[in-house]
C-alpha cells in the first residue's frame, strides 16, 4: 500500500495563500476600525450640540436651580469640548477626542438659551462649520450647527 501525502511545494503554496489572505484582511479590518472610531467621534460631537439644545428647550432644572443658558465650548489647548449651564457649578459633560480628531477652529462656543433654544456662535459669523479630520487616516467630515435652529448635522 502506497502512502499519499502533501509535497513540500504544495504545503508552501497553501501557507503562502493563507499568509497573503491574512495580510489583506488585516489591512481592511484596520481601515474599517479607524473609520468606525472616526464616525463614532463625529456622531458624539453632533450629540453634544443636540444635548445643549435639548437642555435649553426643556429649560432644565439641575440641583434645584433653574437654568436658561447652556454653552458648548472648545478648549484647543486641552482639546476638550465642554457642555455647561447657568447655575450649574460643574460642567454637565466633558468630551475629548485628542487621539482621534483634529478641529479646524482654534476657539468657539455655542450658546443655547431657553425656552426657545436661541443660538449664538462666539467669534464665528453665521452657521458654525467644524471640519473634523481623522488623525489616524485620510478621513474628514464637516459638522454644521445652524444659526437659526441650533440643529447640528453632518454635511
Amino acid at each position: 500500500m502506497k502512502k499519499r501525502a502533501f509535497t513540500l511545494i504544495e504545503l508552501l503554496i497553501v501557507v503562502t495563500i493563507i499568509a497573503l489572505t491574512a495580510v489583506f484582511s488585516f489591512k481592511a479590518w484596520n481601515a474599517n476600525l479607524v473609520k468606525s472610531e472616526f464616525d463614532n467621534a463625529v456622531n458624539e460631537i453632533v450629540g453634544v450640540f443636540q444635548d445643549g439644545r435639548a437642555y435649553a428647550l426643556k429649560n432644565a432644572v439641575i440641583d434645584g436651580a433653574e437654568n436658561s443658558v447652556f454653552t458648548i465650548s472648545y478648549d484647543p489647548e486641552n482639546e476638550i469640548i465642554t457642555l455647561s449651564g447657568d447655575g450649574v457649578p460643574d460642567p454637565i459633560a466633558e468630551y475629548t477626542w485628542i487621539d482621534i480628531l483634529s478641529f479646524n477652529y482654534a476657539e468657539w462656543s455655542v450658546t443655547y438659551t431657553a425656552p426657545y433654544a436661541d443660538f449664538a456662535v462666539v467669534d464665528v459669523g453665521g452657521d458654525l462649520e467644524l471640519t473634523l479630520t481623522s488623525l489616524k487616516g485620510d478621513l474628514s467630515d464637516t459638522v454644521i450647527v445652524h444659526e437659526i435652529s441650533g440643529i447640528a448635522e453632518i454635511e
